[in-house]
């Protein structure tokens, strides 16, 4: 939903970790990535015209595909 609601537009890491399991949780430094791997998986599966995109450094982009 985090990626979603900015759709084709960068996310960064901190805003992702915050909104997913908020301020006060102290996160691993791979389950943002864990995450996103399933989320991936899933929505290839699920040929949902959307992919997700690292943009090293900052965080992630949600953004649609074009076949």
């Amino acid at each position: 939903e985090a990626l979603a609601r900015r759709l084709n537009r960068v996310t960064t890491r901190g805003a992702l970790i915050g909104e997913i399991y908020g301020v006060a949780e102290t996160v691993h430094a791979n389950a943002l990535e864990a995450l996103v791997s399933r989320l991936r998986r899933r929505l290839l599966a699920l040929e949902s015209g959307v992919t997700i995109h690292p943009v090293r450094g900052v965080g992630y982009i949600l953004a649609e595909t074009f076949d």
